[in-house]
């Protein structure tokens, strides 16, 4: 379903509206080429907040807005526009998607804790393969315990048995009989029992049962030439001559038939025959599970298994009988006598002549005429086809709204026979009520015969009888008369329109699903009946299940086949809302290649595509191949064969980010774990789009992107060319070491990850190596950002060879060998030298190992999480390799190098080594590797050529209190994490929940009428209020004002020494210059939260900023370790989140805080913090949504809050800090900075960074 982007509303007129990229002269500015990292810049545009369009613009007329995961409540990712700025109500930042949520695992916990949604599938699908009728009529003799009325019921089967003579009359009946239910299911095998003996009913249904073996059968019973069955279950056929009726009962056609069958029970007292077969069935049931566990306590297992397997509960039986146990069947001449039978099988020759008899104003109708509607009951647009369509989607919608919906899945979905049966009981019920019979089933059914789509059918019926009498004089040569039509499916599909506009909830489902699934094979109803279906399942995963319960799969799976392009959006939809909720179809859209579908939507030009916006078709198209391929691999073989990967490399640079995220999602299961796909993606060189693709200016894509890279990595073999092809993807992906979003650096985890799998024992001697250097002592103290090690070499190309000009020693490196880690730094020195190529991998393993050190201390916790579970698995096998070599006692000393790393540390340190490792907090930070991203290389600030470089700070990270924040290294789930305990599928997860989103409803927030939109406008009115020149000018005077109230507010815990205050609510937060952060109301003078910013020990919190004081307010907290952190810890939010608790009234605490989010803004500064100095000072532009960072370093850095990444990084050319920062409230563009001894530097963001 295409996600539209309609034109922004236009903003009202004021006088305080100003472009935001303007260039000296007025023009507008284009930022430097260097900072565009993508050909699509996000404009940071401002939008008075109007109640947003529709999402999804659906064909003829149907029109929504899409919501995209990027939106963030007014600004604009990307486009070319320049729209005007709102002064008065600027955008709010760290407000969208990814940052709603701050536990990336939490949806998981979430889905734990839901029930299960019901199985729609039909695990076990049995079908009638054999039927059996028996027919006890004894035509001309009546049974000597009834006595009929005269005139009285006599037709059998439509046929007049005293209009023939006694013998053909019964062979004719029972011919028509076996008619009618070939008309049900035409495959069956059929064998009739005409006055049948004892004898011939046990042969009959033992062979039967022989030749059906496990499939079911159907026994129908005609009783009305023979007494009434007794009360003990005895039903009577007669002896060979006739002469007597000889009982058999009910228990021993149990035995001869078994189970599983149908019963079918045309007689009178038809009740007491049910009854006793429930208590024979109970009875052999019992004594079958007794059975069962004698057999399996006697330890004959094979003899018991064959018995288990072969016994068929009796449960799995089915019994329709057309009366109770005290009832007589009708006798009225104007029905049959065998009504029970005609409501089974011509239901609609019955209901139609019933209509007549129930209306006076057709009594010119004769049951003859009825009998010559035209039309066949197979062809909807006949007549009678037309009167067949109508009857199954009303009897279906009865069952489903009064059947539970296990037993309606049972019923009326796993057998065409009994599907049908149970549909025209439905009709026996409401005709034989009528006359005072009472049919019963087993399973029971509740009353229906009151219903009121009954209504709704007599309705159908009297339109269609009403013109038969025109119809056939125009059939016999009067004059032509065209057929009208009912109404009945598009008054119904009028009906769930209004539902869908109206109810909208699981407690009210609407009961139009049976004639919503009915009309989606009709071309006349189609696409109106798909574009309410779209609707319905877009409201939930409630409303998907109950869409599949009903049984639309089968249907949708069909119309995969179907070339009409106006259906191309409205299935695509449908497909996404049904993998959202259930990812158990990939073998289904294998069949007739329907996977094909959806490439095919890929490839097809926009010229084509029949939406407005078809991008969002597109993103569809990606997540459905995704959840194909995921961990299937004949879905990855068939999208390989398909062309899927070139369809879907056309895609990556389209302007909509979700179809960028997508298509590298996709990409990415297309190879994951599948060596083919991956072989595939290096002949398209698509690694080499992807690591472009990782510094594409939205967050969610550089995610998607690393994420695909991950799963390229590893599992071919380690040619020259695949290890050149490592160290490329291994430098690119290092490059967002950096990044501000915690989405994107979790992601660089698990890639990262995937090197330390496949060369477990390279960095396990890395590991080794610096754990030796901790066990010298610790290393001299570094200054800040100073580098220990010298950038890598320049990238080899792929296409040199492998001696090329790289021979030089100093950067060979031993090559991992198998075998155990005991003595691997001996046998590593051993080794002689390799390759360059490999010898250029190995120096680049050391860089990701500093690198996921690095990320093991990170600030956001899901980041360190993931860290801490990879740093722990080469640690764990350090250990064990310290702990080996510690038991070889002196063998070590022996070797001259190579064991240093074991050996020279001695028992003790192994010791403590493992201690600390099992408490998991030193042995997983005793080295910290501080990033310095390429502008820091140079003072000047300008870019460097190399690659990044890792500082190491050696020393044990315990000691220098680096415990921000607080993880532990548990593994995931098991069905989703790979060998390192980290979950892999986190983010695929997350992406996938967007679809499950409402995608054509406008959000609450942007809906006029609901709370959150008039919440927002009243704050918009009274920010604009508070903040106008012109409206707060007649409030004050020219003079000198004298301060007459006093506002008396208690701080709690230690002494304030930074304050922020809100710009429009009474709010004032508060840090005790450590850790501690409080929120203030000073009108109220009491507190509202309290809570801990986690720095390590010994920094300070130097910076305290409200964010997004005109709505979404997020307080941003930095340290002077370097990090910048934003929480959710105010009271003034516009959306509903579980883990963000609202604070208790009356102060003193507060609910849950939540992290939105964290990150290094100056990586330059030591990751313990500095103990003094001015720390991180920074200045947050709100219309821009540009944070300047500055402090006790020699740059400031300006980052885009859109993007999440660094865009600027100014050199201060100044040897002091700076301790403090401003810019200019309009444009932001002329920065501010105080350094320390007392200069003033003025910086313009426009110029570039060596002149600014």
């Amino acid at each position: 379903m295409p996600f539209s982007a309609p034109a922004a509303p236009t903003p009202p007129q004021n006088n305080h509206q100003y472009q935001l990229h303007a260039g000296p002269n007025g023009q507008p500015y284009h930022p430097p080429h260097h900072q565009q990292h993508h050909n699509h810049q996000h404009n940071h545009s401002l939008h008075y907040p109007q109640p947003s369009p529709p999402r999804l613009v659906l064909p003829h007329g149907e029109s929504r807005q899409p919501y995209s995961p990027h939106d963030n409540n007014g600004t604009v990712s990307d486009g070319s526009a320049s729209p005007t700025i709102d002064l008065y109500q600027p955008p709010n930042f760290y407000a969208e998607r990814r940052h709603r949520r701050a536990d990336f695992d939490a949806d998981y916990e979430d889905a734990a804790k839901e029930p299960s949604a019901p199985d729609w599938r039909m695990r076990e699908r049995l079908k009638t393969v054999s039927v059996v009728l028996v027919l006890c009529l004894n035509i001309g003799v009546d049974p000597p315990d009834l006595v009929k009325t005269n005139p009285s019921a006599k037709l059998e089967c439509w046929v007049d048995p005293f209009s023939l003579p006694a013998s053909k009359a019964l062979e004719t009946i029972g011919r028509e009989l076996q008619t009618q239910y070939e008309a049900l299911q035409p495959r069956a095998r059929y064998r009739l029992s005409l006055d049948p003996t004892v004898d011939e009913t046990k042969k009959l249904c033992c062979s039967l049962r022989r030749n059906a073996k496990e499939e079911r059968i159907l026994f129908h019973y005609n009783g009305h030439g023979v007494p009434k069955p007794t009360v003990g279950g005895e039903l009577w056929v007669f002896n060979k001559a006739y002469t007597q009726y000889i009982p058999i009962t009910i228990y021993d056609v149990q035995t001869w038939i078994g189970s599983p069958c149908v019963y079918v029970y045309d007689c009178s007292n038809a009740g007491n025959i049910l009854h006793a077969f429930n208590r024979f069935a109970a009875q052999r049931d019992a004594e079958a599970a007794a059975e069962a566990r004698a057999s399996a306590a006697a330890l004959t297992a094979d003899h018991a298994d064959h018995d288990r397997e072969s016994y068929v509960p009796m449960e799995a039986c089915i019994q329709l009988a057309a009366c109770g146990a005290n009832e007589v069947l009708p006798m009225n001449p104007d029905l049959p006598a065998d009504v029970f039978t005609s409501c089974l099988t011509t239901p609609l020759e019955i209901a139609l002549r019933w209509a007549v008899t129930q209306n006076p104003l057709l009594s010119s109708i004769s049951p003859e005429m009825i009998d010559k509607i035209p039309g066949r009951s197979n062809d909807r647009r006949t007549p009678l086809g037309e009167l067949n369509w109508i009857f199954t989607a009303i009897t279906d919608t009865i069952a489903w709204t009064t059947l539970p919906h296990d037993l309606f899945k049972r019923l009326y979905r796993q057998d065409l026979m009994v599907a049908a049966l149970f549909r025209n009981f439905l009709l026996a019920e409401r005709i034989m009520r009528y006359h005072g019979c009472t049919p019963v089933s087993s399973p029971a059914l509740p009353s229906t015969h009151q219903h009121p789509m009954w209504q709704s059918w007599d309705l159908a019926a009297d339109c269609c009888v009403a013109q038969l009498s025109a119809l056939l004089a125009a059939e016999e040569g009067g004059p032509p008369v065209e057929y009208q039509y009912s109404t009945f499916f598009s008054e119904q599909l009028t009906a769930f329109d209004v539902w869908l506009s109206k109810s909208l909830t699981a407690e009210n489902p609407p009961e139009q699903l049976p004639i919503v699934l009915q009309v989606l094979l009709s071309q006349i109803h189609r696409l109106r009946a798909m574009m309410l279906l779209s609707r319905f399942l877009d409201i939930g995963p409630w409303a998907v299940n109950l869409a599949l319960l009903v049984g639309i799969f089968p249907y949708v799976l069909k119309l995969l086949q179907s070339p009409a392009p106006e259906l191309r959006p409205l299935l695509v939809f449908i497909w996404t809302k049904i993998l959202v909720v259930d990812r158990s179809c990939q073998t289904d859209l294998l069949k007739d290649n329907g996977f094909m579908y959806f490439i095919k939507v890929l490839a097809t030009p926009n010229s084509l595509m029949m939406v407005p916006n078809p991008s969002g078709l597109r993103a569809m198209c990606c997540f459905i191949l995704s959840v194909f391929c995921k961990k299937f691999p004949i879905g990855q073989a068939a999208c390989v064969k398909g062309e899927a990967i070139p369809a879907l490399l056309e895609h990556l640079g389209d302007e909509d980010p979700l179809l960028r995220q997508w298509a590298c999602i996709a990409l990415g299961a297309c190879w994951d774990a599948y060596p083919d796909g991956k072989w595939a993606a290096v002949e398209h060189q698509l690694h080499e789009k992807m690591c472009r693709m990782i510094r594409d200016p939205v967050p969610d894509v550089r995610a998607a992107a690393l994420g695909a890279l991950r799963s390229l990595i590893g599992e071919l073999p380690h040619s020259p060319k695949i290890v050149t092809l490592e160290v490329h993807l291994a430098n690119a992906v290092l490059s967002v070491l950096s990044d501000a979003s915690p989405l994107v650096r979790r992601e660089l985890v698990t890639c990262l990850a995937r090197f330390l799998v496949e060369y477990r024992e390279d960095f396990v001697a890395i590991a080794a190596d610096q754990a030796a250097e901790l066990a010298k002592g610790p290393a001299p103290p570094e200054a800040p950002g100073a580098a220990s090690l010298p950038p890598p070499p320049p990238l080899p190309t792929h296409s040199s060879d492998s001696d090329g000009d790289g021979s030089d020693s100093h950067h060979q490196h031993q090559q991992s060998v198998p075998g155990s880690v005991t003595g691997l730094a001996e046998r590593l020195a051993a080794l002689p030298a390799i390759d360059p190529v490999v010898a250029f991998h190995s120096s680049t393993k050391v860089y990701i190992w500093k690198a996921l050190l690095t990320l093991s201390v990170d600030a956001f916790p899901e980041v360190v999480e993931a860290g801490v579970a990879a740093v722990d698995y080469v640690m764990r096998q350090v250990v064990a390799g310290l702990q080996a070599s510690s038991l070889r006692g002196g063998e070590d000393e022996e070797n001259a190098h190579g064991g240093a790393a074991f050996s020279s540390m001695g028992a003790g340190r192994v010791a403590q080594l493992r201690g600390d490792f099992d408490n998991q907090a030193a042995a997983k930070r005793h080295v910290h590797a501080s990033y310095t991203t390429p502008q820091d290389s140079s003072e000047d600030g300008e870019e460097a050529s190399s690659p990044p470089r890792l500082n190491v700070s050696a020393g044990a990270a315990a000691a220098n209190g680096l415990s921000r924040p607080t993880a532990t290294a548990t593994a995931a789930d098991s069905s989703t994490a790979d060998e390192l305990g980290i979950n892999n599928e986190t983010f695929f997860e997350w992406s996938c929940t967007f679809f499950a989103e409402p995608q054509m409803q406008t959000p609450d927030a942007d809906n006029p009428g609901s709370v959150r939109f008039i919440e927002r406008q009243w704050r918009s009115e009274r920010n604009r209020d508070l903040s106008s020149p012109t409206l707060c000018a007649p409030r004050y005077h020219h003079g000198t004002e004298t301060l007459t109230e006093s506002v008396r507010l208690t701080f709690q815990g230690a002494l304030a020494s930074q304050i922020a205050f809100h710009g429009f609510e009474p709010h004032l937060a508060t840090s005790d210059g450590h850790h501690e952060i409080r929120i203030y109301d000073w009108a109220e003078g009491c507190q509202l939260q309290c809570f801990d910013n986690g720095n390590p020990r010994g920094s300070r919190t130097t910076y305290l900023r409200f964010v997004n004081e005109n709505d979404l307010t997020l307080v941003a907290a930095g340290s002077d370790d370097g990090v910048l952190q934003m929480y959710d810890a105010t009271t003034t939010r516009l959306y509903d989140d579980e883990e963000a608790l609202p604070p208790r009234a009356g102060g003193g605490g507060g609910g849950r805080i939540r992290r939105v989010s964290a990150w290094r803004a100056l990586p330059e500064l030591s990751a313990s913090g500095s103990g003094g100095g001015a720390g991180l000072v920074a200045d947050w532009h709100q219309v821009s949504g540009l944070f300047m960072c500055a402090g006790d370093a020699r740059v400031v850095r300006v980052w885009d809050a859109n993007k999440e990444i660094c865009v600027q990084a100014m050199p201060t050319r100044n040897l002091k800090p700076v301790t403090c920062l401003t810019t200019d409230r309009e444009g932001g563009h002329m920065l501010f900075a105080g350094l320390a001894d007392g200069t003033v530097q003025v910086y313009d963001r426009r110029e570039p960074p060596h002149t600014s």
